[in-house]
C-alpha cells in the first residue's frame, strides 16, 4: 500500500471480502482477528495518506459497526463528499 500510495494512486480505495468472516461464517473473534488486526494497519496508511476507503460488507451487520469502526473505516456519505470537494 505505501507503494501505491507514494505513487499518488487514491483518494478512494474500495475495500471488498469482510462478509466471508462475518457471523454465521465466522466468529466475531475471527472477524476481529483475521479482518481487524490484519487490515486496520492498510486502513490506517490509506487515512493518514488523506485517502477514504469504501467499505462492501453485505450480511447482518449490525454488531460489526463498531468494530468497522475500529478500524476508522466508517465514514458518512457528507464526510466523504467533503474530502472529495464535492460539499
Amino acid at each position: 500500500m505505501e507503494s501505491l500510495l507514494k505513487r499518488g494512486v487514491g483518494p478512494v480505495f474500495g475495500y471488498v471480502g469482510p462478509e466471508l468472516c462475518i457471523p454465521p461464517l465466522m466468529s466475531y473473534r475471527d472477524f476481529d482477528e483475521f479482518v481487524v488486526e490484519i487490515e486496520k494497519p492498510t486502513l490506517d496508511a490509506i487515512h493518514e495518506a488523506g485517502g477514504l476507503v469504501w467499505v462492501h460488507c453485505h450480511g447482518n451487520m449490525r454488531n460489526l459497526l463498531a468494530r468497522f469502526h475500529e478500524m476508522d473505516n466508517y465514514r458518512t456519505f457528507v464526510e466523504v463528499g467533503k474530502t472529495l470537494g464535492q460539499y
